[in-house]
């Protein structure tokens, strides 16, 4: 099985490590968003869904489109060749 993708293809790797970065920016979106509302006592805590969505949402295409951009030896497509 393939470890690295090559430039401008995911592989499955890729694809699950997309999908953790999504679980854990939304996880951290909602316990900032959970934080701040308790602390200005703000009862009850109103969940931001749309932010946490958006947030993770924007984490895991960063991250694919920079899988995208970079070769199986992490080099970015911009980088010059030598």
């Amino acid at each position: 099985m393939e470890t690295k993708s090559k430039l401008g293809k995911f592989n499955w790797k890729d694809v699950t490590k997309g999908l953790i970065l999504t679980f854990i920016t939304a996880l951290l979106t909602l316990i900032v968003d959970i934080a701040k509302d308790a602390l200005v006592d703000q009862v009850p805590i109103v969940i931001q869904w749309a932010t946490v969505l958006t947030t993770s949402g924007i984490a895991a295409a960063g991250y694919l489109l920079k899988n995208l951009g970079t070769d199986e030896n992490d080099k970015h497509i911009l980088e010059p060749k030598k």
